[in-house]
């Protein structure tokens, strides 16, 4: 998602855009997606992806943590695994 986010391609709606797209992947992967909390969120989605999208030293946890909680995957006690730099 960051990669596409990275392109920037629309002079406004690019957070929404990603967001969309985030919400029809996990639908047809037959996942509930709880858009509505990255559309009250998305302040905090636009500086997550902005974190995430630094290469020199990505943070992902904050992308992880709300994509993680519109899956609905808090609530199982799931917690994703982020990649090492050796991993990047």
């Amino acid at each position: 998602m960051t990669d596409i986010w990275r392109v920037h391609p629309y002079r406004e709606g690019n957070t929404r855009t990603v967001s969309i797209i985030m919400k029809l992947f996990a639908e047809a992967q037959g996942l509930q997606f709880n858009e509505q909390l990255l559309s009250k969120n998305a302040g905090y989605v636009r500086k997550a992806l902005v974190l995430t999208a630094v290469e020199e030293s990505p943070e992902p946890e904050y992308l992880l943590k709300i994509i993680t909680n519109a899956l609905g995957l808090a609530k199982t006690g799931f917690v994703p695994k982020q990649k090492t730099n050796d991993e990047i």
